[in-house]
């Protein structure tokens, strides 16, 4: 799996950080990270590219949040999950439970847009839907 874009994860001066965290002001400290994914299965010869954005909670804590690029029919982020995990664990220094993983699904114009919070439990992944008002308000700005 490769990255490509622009990473944008920003940490300050020592001096700077400390007076942020007494301030209580750790949204200016960190900036999302927004870049594009490219993909390819063993399964299929097409590549696919997937949008990967990282909503920084804390210093430590994270919403990522999943999209298909290429939207290619019978191509769901969910084959490629446990590498997402492992990308997002490596170059980022988040283990799994330091963040949220949601998976987003555009939809036709007859349904709302899909958001799946990913959980492992047992060394298995479970789905379940969460709204875009409940994402938007844990992350505590627009998607």
């Amino acid at each position: 799996m490769s990255a490509k874009g622009q990473t944008k994860f920003t940490i300050r001066n020592k001096l700077e950080l400390v007076r942020l965290k007494a301030e209580g002001n750790l949204a200016s400290l960190i900036e999302e990270v927004k870049i594009i994914i490219n993909w390819l299965s063993s399964e299929d010869d097409e590549l696919n590219q997937y949008r990967l954005r990282i909503y920084w909670i804390d210093l430590i804590t994270a919403v990522v949040v999943v999209s298909n690029v290429t939207n290619l029919p019978g191509n769901k982020i969910a084959d490629i999950t446990p590498q997402i995990i492992d990308f997002v664990s490596n170059h980022f220094d988040l283990s799994i439970d330091k963040f949220m993983l949601v998976e987003y699904y555009s939809i036709s114009s007859l349904r709302d847009d899909l958001y799946l919070h990913v959980l492992r439990v047992n060394n298995e992944l479970i789905r379940y839907e969460i709204s875009k008002d409940e994402l938007t308000q844990l992350i505590g700005k627009p998607i």
